[in-house]
């Protein structure tokens, strides 16, 4: 993807890997043990998850209702400057220029 491309480093987040945890261990997603390390080997850069983050919640209330882990993933890409890529279609909604679809 030519956004990846142009954006370093990339950042994956640590609460994207606590979702998938709690969806494989629920039996609804199946991934390698190792998915984080296959992260960090393609060079995607860990982003963990602080207190700023949690308060930068506070500027999305039209997602209140809406997925927990998608909030805060919206909520640390405002908060870092990030763009953000996803596919939903309620986060796109926001029409925010640093959301970006990402099945273009």
């Amino acid at each position: 993807m030519i956004l990846l491309d142009t954006h370093h480093p990339a950042h994956y987040s640590a609460v994207s890997s606590w979702e998938m945890t709690i969806k494989t261990m629920k039996g609804r997603l199946e991934i390698p043990l190792d998915a984080v390390g296959r992260f960090d080997e393609v060079g995607l850069r860990q982003l963990p998850f602080v207190a700023e983050h949690a308060d930068a919640m506070r500027a999305f209330p039209e997602l209140d209702g809406h997925d927990p882990f998608d909030r805060v993933l919206v909520a640390q890409a405002a908060a870092e400057g990030l763009v953000f890529l996803t596919a939903d279609r309620r986060l796109l909604a926001l029409d925010r220029p640093w959301i970006v679809d990402a099945t273009v």
